[in-house]
């Protein structure tokens, strides 16, 4: 049972870094809301399989807090991308560095 929890966690530590790493390098903004989707989606697979491990409700009930929180943050992200997108065609985070003047 260890084991397999292992390799669990190590694919689930790789592909959060690799995510992680691309997160820091992209200047698409959907590209990144998707990438911190996965994110979010790996942190909570970490909670799961730690509350499958100990035998504990209290990591599935807080992955779900979490998933639902997430739902509402991307929705939200998503219509001011809209938004934005509607009134200046670019969808990239120098374009947005301009708005600030």
């Amino acid at each position: 049972m260890i084991s397999i929890m292992l390799y669990f966690y190590f694919i689930n530590f790789f592909v959060f870094f690799i995510s992680f790493l691309f997160f820091l390098i992209r200047f698409n903004i959907i590209l990144i809301l998707i990438l911190l989707e996965i994110i979010i989606f790996f942190i909570n697979l970490n909670f799961l399989l730690t509350s499958i491990f100990y035998n504990d409700i209290v990591g599935q009930i807080f992955s779900m807090i979490i998933i639902s929180t997430a739902g509402m943050e991307i929705s939200i992200g998503l219509i001011f991308l809209i938004i934005y997108y509607h009134f200046n065609e670019l969808l990239y985070l120098n374009s947005i560095s301009l708005l600030k003047s």
